[in-house]
């Protein structure tokens, strides 16, 4: 065979694959622009429910409830806080909880329900939220803790037992969502899943009353 054709194959055959592994860089790279953003709308919504509940324990229409913190651990929180601000009535029970039961939904294992119950005259809603969360974690600060971050320590034992709730002035969360499905990692075979992490220290007023 002429030498020049075989040459011609050889280039025209790096083409091909050159050309083959660009759009798969360009699908890659719109895949994971979409899950990213896909993510972080979805932490923006449990944030915005979180921002909702958490400065507001311990709210009441006249004054704070009678007790405000009845849980305080790791991965589950109880307190009562007035959710209608216009008018009387009984302050509900509010908990979050990080719980073992999978997302079926999706693909990834790693996610699971993020559960927030709500709990008043003897009626329970209980809101399950599958969007995608694998991490819930609280911290706890007494008035004396100086940190910023958990890390820093001087932050308190969970569960906090009853005797060191009244202590608590501080709140620090740590939330992660992943992507519901993973993206590919070129032709390797490998994959992993999109992550968006959130975290904020929260001091309730009605936690220094």
């Amino acid at each position: 065979m002429n030498a020049g054709l075989i040459a011609s194959y050889v280039i025209a055959g790096i083409i091909l694959v050159s050309m083959l592994m660009m759009n798969m860089r360009v699908s890659n790279s719109s895949v994971e622009l979409t899950l990213t953003q896909l993510t972080r709308e979805k932490t923006s919504t449990v944030t915005d429910m979180i921002y909702d509940d958490f400065p507001n324990m311990g709210y009441n229409l006249t004054s704070t409830t009678n007790s405000i913190l009845t849980i305080a651990d790791s991965n589950r929180i109880q307190f009562y806080r007035k959710l209608d601000k216009f008018s009387a009535g009984n302050p509900e029970l509010i908990t979050w909880e990080l719980t073992n039961e999978p997302v079926t939904e999706t693909q990834n294992p790693n996610d699971v329900i993020l559960r927030r119950t709500v709990e008043v005259n003897s009626t329970t809603e209980v809101t399950d939220i599958n969007l995608g969360v694998t991490r819930f974690r609280i911290w706890y600060f007494d008035e004396f803790g100086l940190s910023t971050l958990p890390e820093d320590g001087e932050f308190l034992p969970t569960p906090v037992g009853a005797a060191k709730r009244d202590s608590v002035r501080q709140i620090y969360i740590a939330l992660e969502l992943q992507s519901p499905e993973p993206l590919n990692i070129g032709f390797t075979g490998n994959s992993r899943y999109i992550r968006s992490g959130w975290e904020k220290r929260f001091s309730p007023g009605n936690l220094a009353n």
